[in-house]
């Protein structure tokens, strides 16, 4: 992948925007990952607390989890650990808390 991770949590570098909703953020990521070929799940683990909000599935094999956040927040400790264990199989998981997060994290892959 071509843009920076700034540290271990998988925070994309970038600007910040002014106070979103997760949601908000959530809904346009699933938009454009949508329109860029990728299948989208809402992706829920019932025996484990902290799992990533969304698993992309993409062309080309691409597959990758996305903890989406309000712009600010950081992933919970319990997050944090279930993020290292999914890197640990090999798996990239990104913690997205912006829109321009969103257009970076596509453009690129």
């Amino acid at each position: 992948m071509g843009f920076r991770l700034s540290n271990q949590s998988g925070r994309l570098e970038g600007e910040k925007v002014s106070q979103m909703r997760e949601s908000t953020i959530e809904k346009y990521g699933v938009k454009i990952a949508k329109q860029k070929g990728f299948m989208v799940v809402k992706y829920i683990d019932r025996f484990r607390n902290g799992a990533p909000d969304r698993l992309h599935l993409g062309p080309m094999k691409d597959v990758f989890f996305v903890e989406y956040k309000a712009p600010g927040e950081k992933p919970t400790p319990v997050q944090l650990k279930y993020h290292a264990a999914l890197r640990a199989l090999g798996f990239e998981v990104y913690v997205i808390d912006c829109k321009a997060d969103v257009d970076e994290l596509f453009n690129v892959v």
